[in-house]
């Protein structure tokens, strides 16, 4: 038996006028890129439950072609909402062949029905529960439409994800999970509502495994932990930490700004190995971010942005800032007063995209309900698209805004103060 796991090519951007603006300037769009997001372990972690009898065969459409043509008795396909267009054409064609065809991932998950017309089984929320039931029932010939999970997975019941089965000539970063869930209900995520908001990690001994399985396949690779917020139980991230301090090992995650707060932690994940720190700012508009958060946390944040971002790029790691534009207090002033920010700041990279609504999240229910979403292909849902009505703008006046700010913080000078500023802090150091 042979199965097929793909990962369908997704867009990063549609947008050749922000393709020129990197061209223009001296950054490197492929590092920007390594931090946007990879090949995730969704379909490793998959690999792990099918057992070892089954042949597998890891497709990664950004790097690998597809063979419709070759003998797989049954396709598996992760999904994300960028990839859902290109992800059905797949479904289709194996399906046209006589293949039986599953999806799973976070837009079947939130899609169900959709993508039942496209598949045979389609796989809703985590798998670990539910895959090994539906191989079962694939051998018995009798697959159902739906896998559900009824209780989120524990995470140290898991196994190291099957690494070894990518092409170790096409990643020079690999992605790793080591817990799900996140505490902030921000109205843009998705995560948040398929892997809840209480934060589930794996244990120190199961993580450490994982690097060191990684490091015998990519002696030199730099892991990006692909958590969405990493450092949020700060209890158990230090105990990590010490563990990380004692590993050859060069590192980037996710965390929120609270990690701001304890300058000695900031220090000790330098020492472990910590380069760069993902952070979702958001906005630098008050009216902006009451919006984001039930509680208002992102907005209680806002007065101490600068001096967070201080603390943490003094300590040697470089800020992936992220910022929405689009937001429903934004106004055509946004743009100067965001570009402005991150440019006082020095932040080491700032990732600025377009309010996305994502469907499965509250933002796509409140803008459905509002009726102010358009009638777009998945394949725009690229975060530089705009995908819904504005409410202080157009949709033309929110793209060129996008383009103002790109060309001011990315520009050959802009650059250059930021790699200037990082060098005195080194030196420092």
């Amino acid at each position: 038996m042979k199965i097929g796991l793909i990962s369908p090519k997704g867009l990063k951007t549609n947008d050749n006028k922000l393709d020129q603006i990197f061209q223009n300037t001296s950054q490197d769009q492929s590092y920007i890129d390594s931090l946007s997001g990879a090949f995730g372990t969704g379909l490793l972690v998959i690999s792990t439950l099918t057992p070892d009898h089954i042949e597998i065969e890891i497709i990664d459409e950004n790097f690998d072609d597809i063979d419709f043509n070759k003998a797989y008795d049954l396709i598996g396909i992760s999904v994300m909402t960028h990839q859902a267009s290109r992800a059905y054409e797949i479904a289709d064609e194996f399906r046209s062949r006589g293949i039986t065809v599953s999806i799973g991932g976070i837009h079947a998950t939130v899609l169900p029905e959709e993508a039942k017309r496209h598949c045979d089984s389609v796989f809703i929320g985590e798998a670990e529960h539910t895959w090994p039931v539906f191989l079962k029932d694939f051998k018995n010939g009798n697959v159902s439409d739906f896998y559900k999970s009824e209780k989120p997975v524990d995470m140290t019941s898991l196994l190291t994800p099957r690494y070894d089965l990518l092409k170790k000539e096409n990643y020079k970063v690999i992605w790793m999970q080591t817990g799900r869930g996140c505490p902030h209900d921000c109205e843009f995520c998705v995560a948040s509502n398929v892997y809840g908001h209480k934060y589930r990690h794996k244990t120190i001994n199961q993580i450490i495994d994982e690097i060191k399985f990684i490091h015998k396949i990519w002696p030199n690779a730099r892991i990006n932990f692909a958590d969405d917020n990493f450092l949020v139980n700060r209890k158990f991230s230090r105990e990590l930490v010490k563990h990380l301090k004692k590993i050859d090992l060069r590192w980037f995650a996710q965390t929120d700004i609270s990690i701001a707060d304890d300058k000695e932690f900031i220090r000790e994940l330098k020492e472990a190995g910590c380069t760069t720190l993902f952070i979702g700012f958001e906005s630098v508009s008050k009216s902006s971010l009451s919006k984001i958060n039930k509680n208002s946390w992102k907005l209680n944040q806002l007065y101490n942005y600068p001096e967070a971002i201080e603390k943490i790029q003094a300590q040697g790691i470089g800020i992936v800032g992220a910022f929405i534009l689009g937001l429903d207090g934004d106004t055509e002033e946004t743009f100067d007063e965001l570009a402005d920010f991150i440019l006082e700041n020095n932040i080491f990279i700032p990732q600025i995209t377009v309010l996305t609504p994502l469907p499965g999240s509250r933002l796509y229910k409140r803008l459905k309900k509002e009726n102010r979403l358009t009638d777009i292909p998945w394949s725009n849902y690229t975060f530089t698209e705009v995908n819904y009505i504005p409410k202080n703008m157009t949709g033309e006046d929110l793209k060129n805004g996008l383009h103002r700010v790109y060309k001011k913080v990315y520009s050959k000078e802009a650059r250059l103060k930021v790699l200037k500023h990082f060098k005195n802090i080194f030196k420092e150091l």
